[in-house]
């Protein structure tokens, strides 16, 4: 590491992690309308489009709204490998996620739904976008213009609004105070520096935020690293690396224990003792883990803004 950190008042990232309260309180509200009709449909499946960081709050959300709701929910591979329409009918709901509305396969999956009968809702940082525009309905993160690579505020507002149709907008806005704080403090990972982990882990619906967390150390950090649910862990990826293992985890874990046994964890805590609901609190350790891979970012003399090899929009097929 470099022995001269950048300010992070220098970086448009850190600013942008900074708005996640206000874009989360936005988006919540001004989606509620929607969020309310949606909760009214009683489809027979919910299936989720999404790449990258907004496949990663396409997982959170499977996981979320599968257990509140009790309805079938996934999210369709790579993001429709090989199926076509058929993977869609006309008694699915289908949740596309692009923060640009303009990612070539979301939308091009998105469209053969729409085709196939399913309803099509986008959930984008455009509501202008192809994606919204093909779709029956739009969900917006309000999230405002971002500029840095790295998606922060749009991630969590696509995983906050995912999880208000779940559970509801009051649950969701429970992680505004806990992440609100966590910005406040900056945690920096672990006494002597900031954290380099071998591996992030999460358990339950924080699995896939030790996914989006994972991400964000190679995007922002440079550092590569995987991002798998604790269980998992246990199946093999423990034995590779040699980092200690950042824990996302709002509650105590039988897989984080046995973890335990055979690598270093660092668990950082949650401010405020959380949310008191541990699908929100999922999002508050999702903006810790943006924060500590910026710290390591600007130990290393990176810059977090601009990642190399990488573009706003990225095209896929």
């Amino acid at each position: 590491m470099s022995a001269v950190a950048l300010p992070r008042e220098q970086t448009r990232v850190w600013a942008e992690m900074g708005e996640q309260p206000e874009v989360l309180g936005r988006a919540l509200a001004a989606n509620e309308p929607l969020l309310d009709r949606l909760r009214t449909l009683a489809p027979l499946r919910i299936r989720l489009i999404g790449h990258g960081s907004s496949g990663h709050a396409a997982r959170f959300g499977a996981a979320v709204v599968e257990a509140r709701l009790g309805v079938p929910c996934d999210v369709v591979p790579a993001p429709d490998l090989g199926g076509g329409s058929a993977l869609y009918g006309g008694g699915d709901l289908v949740l596309a996620l692009s923060q640009s509305g303009r990612t070539p396969s979301v939308l091009s999956a998105a469209r053969r739904a729409v085709a196939a009968g399913a309803h099509v809702v986008a959930l984008t940082n455009d509501p202008d976008s192809p994606l919204a525009a093909s779709a029956h309905g739009s969900l917006s993160c309000h999230a405002g213009e971002e500029v840095a690579v790295p998606a922060t505020k749009t991630f969590l507002a696509q995983a906050a609004l995912l999880l208000a149709l779940a559970a509801g907008t009051g649950v969701a806005s429970r992680a505004l105070a806990p992440i609100a704080a966590a910005l406040e403090a900056r945690p920096a990972g672990v006494p002597g520096g900031p954290l380099r982990p071998g591996m992030v882990v999460g358990s339950r619906s924080a699995a896939p935020i030790a996914a989006e967390v994972a991400l964000k150390f190679a995007e922002i950090a440079g550092h590569a690293v995987l991002g798998v649910d604790a269980a998992e862990a246990l199946h093999g990826p423990v034995a590779a690396g040699d980092g200690p293992l950042l824990a996302l985890a709002a509650r105590p874990d039988l897989n984080l224990d046995l973890l335990r046994a055979h690598r270093d964890v660092v668990q950082p805590a949650l401010p405020l003792d959380g949310s008191g609901d541990a699908d929100a609190d999922a999002l508050v350790l999702a903006v810790i883990g943006q924060i500590m891979a910026l710290d390591l970012a600007l130990a290393c003399g990176r810059d977090p803004d601009s990642p190399p090899h990488l573009s706003k929009v990225t095209r896929s097929a």
